[in-house]
């Protein structure tokens, strides 16, 4: 039962099952096998079916509304952005200092690339990490649009720029700027974003493609429905179901997840692979690649970190 309680305890986890309830009920199943001889298999199903019906019955509707499929919120979300972007911050520090020296040369192929690699990165996990979970998928089509120019734009900096000195930069002030980065991650606390009323039925939608991974066909759907039945009835979206975050959530719950393509573990894969080449490129261009691997760096961990891998 070890490896079914450890995949159930992940699963539950990624629901958004706090430590104290999932101690409980996988308590619970531990006595009720016990005492039967049966597995948990067989009477609870899979891992995943069990974490899937423990969030729909025992955790509040007003927590899950908060979750996605990955059971993280907008805050952890954000916070998680923050600190990952503060922790590469600080190994290019620590590596530039070992590899470079005190003071690393600035150019300004280097500096122009770097700030469009990093804006690119950022761009690769706030699309994943906020815009799709926030409910609108559809954004995420410009997003990467606009982040695939930006790489283009990186790639033509760095080989393209003159290489002209522009002075020196001390490389612990590059560790200290991502330590202050991690810092303000953990005690961030964002902001809460307002939705308005009239867009019930289309928030729901986005919510239900974005944010639980279902197809948007099916998304769609749903939220029509709910809009049909809400007309019918006379009242607000709200008086029927609660908010499009709450209902949204419910719904999930009764529907298989889906999710994008490039959130999946090959896709992923394929980023390494191509972020490997890009350095392999650089290192035959230009023998002084520092800034070139400060970008390549940053985008793969992006492309790599800005979702849970799946298979």
């Amino acid at each position: 039962m070890s490896e079914w309680d450890d995949r159930a305890r992940l699963a539950l986890a990624r629901n958004g099952v706090r430590r104290e309830l999932a101690d409980t009920v996988l308590s619970e199943v531990e006595q009720h096998c016990s005492d039967s001889g049966e597995t948990p298999e067989v009477v609870f199903g899979t891992p995943e079916e069990f974490a899937s019906s423990v969030a729909v019955e025992r955790v509040p509707i007003a927590e899950r509304a908060e979750r996605d499929r990955d059971g993280m919120t907008a805050r952890s979300r954000r916070r998680a952005l923050i600190v990952f972007l503060g922790a590469h911050v600080v190994v290019l520090g620590v590596v530039l200092w070992t590899a470079v020296g005190l003071t690393v040369p600035l150019t300004l192929a280097g500096v122009v690339g770097s700030v469009l690699g990093l804006a690119a990165a950022v761009g690769v996990v706030v699309t994943a990490f906020e815009l799709r979970p926030s409910g609108r998928p559809r954004a995420v089509v410009w997003a990467f649009a606009v982040v695939g120019v930006l790489t283009v734009l990186t790639a033509l900096a760095f080989t393209g720029l003159p290489k002209t000195s522009l002075g020196t930069l001390p490389a612990p002030i590059v560790a200290v700027l991502g330590i202050a980065l991690v810092w303000w991650g953990l005690r961030y606390e964002p902001r809460v974003l307002s939705t308005g009323a009239g867009d019930w039925e289309k928030r729901l939608a986005g919510l239900l493609e974005g944010r639980h991974d279902l197809p948007r066909a099916r998304a769609v759907e749903l939220a029509a429905e709910a809009g049909q039945h809400v007309t019918a009835s006379g009242n607000t979206a709200e008086e029927e179901f609660g908010t499009a975050e709450e209902y949204a959530a419910e719904l999930a719950g009764h529907e298989p997840a889906r999710p994008p393509w490039w959130r999946s573990g090959r896709a992923q894969n394929a980023v390494m692979v191509v972020t490997l080449l890009g350095c392999i490129v650089f290192g035959v261009v230009d023998g002084d690649t520092a800034w070139a691997f400060l970008a390549l760096c940053l985008l793969f961990g992006a492309g790599a970190l800005s979702s849970p891998v799946r298979s």
